[in-house]
């Protein structure tokens, strides 16, 4: 649904009283602005200003929002989905008929009018006499409202259908075809920076974004055979197939950065969905919710393992590669050798390590070795451990213990440390670390769905562990994975010794650097682990010489 001029034709008394209402706060200045008439000018001649939101006021979408949202609230489709003055609600005819009458007299109310010829209807799942009397029940309420044809069924410019999607797709092929003919009256390096910068695929990506083109791959192919054609017009030269792929690559990397629909189709729909994941579970109805057909072909296209799932999914925290970030001194403890890098670099874009082989524990270690970061003989385990909390509470002037006596479970362990002075309430503070492996068999299952999962049942099994000590303590557990990722009350308190190290030291990057050493620290870790299941050098020589 669209309106008419929307938000110049709301009535102002309805917007003045809407505002009273709801934000008497601000109804004050509101009022000194839109309760007499304000002027506009054509050339010298003044024209009274009686209706809509003024032009260029900030404030304006959310007083129209606060217009439009009691008609939003008493229609009662299934879907019921707005921004601003554009509308899109989906049921059954009779209940969608109802949300338009009643959209149709309310917004009237308000000074709104619907633009028939801008509204459009999509009929699914009906045969061809059910649709032309669905559409002469609605032309009776919004008359010259458009019906939408599998092939042009879109949503802001988005496809709906995969007819839809190759009717685009043949559209967008056409105009790069048409605006080559212009290129090639510019210079040759002029052509070519605005075919890169903004004509290929720029003017594809929120298409590519918005739908499973790869559906349609005959008609992408088409698309990149037409943008091949225009760089080879436009250079002047006849294209290999080794040079059409590098001219794909970055230009760091060799090529020209001219990329190919066949190439992003998939990681462009897939990123942009898993980006508005969250939005879409607040919008849209709890029976509409779940995975997608297409982001499930999708997956299985990109042919992802387990374990790539649950790396990609982790390495999108935002702390997850703070290691990276890190000053490389030697002095400073931040470096990593040579061979320590190499492993940390692969585990993190999911290269293989070593050759396959056996685990002194008798498991097979694949070439990726993940074995060795849920191993329990590993040697890694213990240097993940290491007790930098304590110094970091000791740089913010907290004087701590690690394995304070009087701590202990019933199995004998004790926590990782404990602070001398009160932490906060008047209670001292003890804390526990763990680092659990995000690809363990255990975690996998979770992790390739939620990020931070095994770090999330880890600290809830150290506060089930723990438990007796919270009445005399303040409890901490603080667990990290070994792809980086926080538990959120172990990032908390962190944090909070991040803060304590800033206001004693004055040095507003000390947070930083905290979690840039502990994040080191799993890595040297996960290193250790990973190269403690290689067999010792005699029974490698035996290996590679038979």
């Amino acid at each position: 649904m669209d309106f008419r001029n929307a938000f110049n034709e709301v009535r102002r008394d309805t917007l003045l009283h809407a505002v009273k209402e709801h934000l008497p706060s601000i109804f004050p200045f509101i009022s000194q602005c839109y309760a007499s008439s304000s002027s506009l000018f054509y050339g010298t001649i003044p024209i009274p200003s009686l209706l809509g939101c003024q032009q260029g006021d900030p404030l304006g979408p959310a007083l129209f929002s606060l217009i439009i949202q009691p008609i939003v609230a008493a229609m009662e489709t299934e879907l019921n989905i707005w921004y601003l003055d554009d509308g899109t609600v989906a049921d059954s005819p009779a209940k969608v008929l109802a949300s338009l009458a009643t959209v149709s007299r309310m917004g009237e109310e308000v000074g709104l009018h619907l633009n028939h010829e801008k509204c459009e209807l999509g009929i699914l799942g009906a045969d061809v006499d059910t649709t032309i009397s669905i559409l002469q029940q609605f032309r009776e309420v919004a008359p010259g409202i458009q019906l939408m044809s599998l092939e042009s069924a879109t949503l802001l410019g988005a496809p709906i259908t995969d007819q839809a999607i190759g009717a685009i797709l043949t559209n967008k092929t056409e105009q790069l075809a048409k605006l080559s003919q212009r290129l090639r009256q510019l210079s040759s390096h002029s052509g070519f920076y605005l075919l890169r910068a903004s004509i290929s695929i720029p003017r594809l990506i929120y298409f590519l974004r918005c739908a499973p083109t790869w559906r349609n791959f005959n008609a992408l192919t088409h698309y990149d055979t037409t943008l091949r054609d225009v760089l080879e017009g436009i250079l002047n030269c006849s294209l290999s197939e080794d040079a059409w792929m590098q001219s794909s690559l970055p230009v760091k990397e060799g090529g020209l950065g001219v990329r190919h629909s066949v190439d992003v189709a998939i990681p462009c729909f897939l990123a942009s969905v898993y980006r508005v994941l969250p939005l879409m579970d607040r919008l849209l109805p709890e029976d509409m919710r779940g995975t997608d057909v297409a982001i499930t072909e999708g997956e299985e296209r990109c042919a992802p393992t387990p374990e790539d799932t649950a790396r990609l999914r982790a390495l999108r925290d935002p702390y997850a590669g703070a290691w990276l970030n890190a000053l490389p001194s030697p002095q400073l403890g931040t470096h990593l050798p040579n061979e320590s890098f190499r492993v940390a670099i692969a585990l993190r874009l999911g290269c293989d390590i070593c050759q396959p082989h056996k685990c002194p524990c008798g498991a097979q270690v694949t070439a990726r070795g993940y074995h060795g970061l849920s191993c329990r003989r590993s040697a890694g385990r213990w240097s993940r451990h290491s007790p930098r909390h304590a110094r970091a509470l000791r740089s913010a002037e907290v004087p701590c213990i690690t394995e304070p006596p009087g701590c202990s479970r019933q199995d004998g362990k004790r926590p990782d440390g404990m602070t001398f002075v009160p932490w906060s309430r008047g209670k001292s503070l003890v804390w526990d670390y763990t680092c659990v492996d995000t690809y363990a068999p255990s975690h996998l299952s979770d992790t390739i769905r939620h990020q931070g999962a095994a770090a999330s049942k880890a600290e809830e099994r150290k506060k089930m562990h723990y438990a007796f000590l919270l009445d005399r303590f303040l409890f901490v557990p603080i667990a990290m994975e070994t792809t980086g990722v926080w538990g959120q009350e172990g990032l908390s308190f962190i944090k909070e010794i991040g803060q304590r190290i800033v206001a004693r030291t004055g040095q507003p990057n000390a947070g930083t650097f905290l979690r840039q050493r502990l994040s080191l620290a799993t890595q040297r870790g996960n290193v250790a682990s990973i190269l403690g299941t290689l067999p010792a050098g005699k029974e490698l020589d035996e290996i590679y010489y038979f």
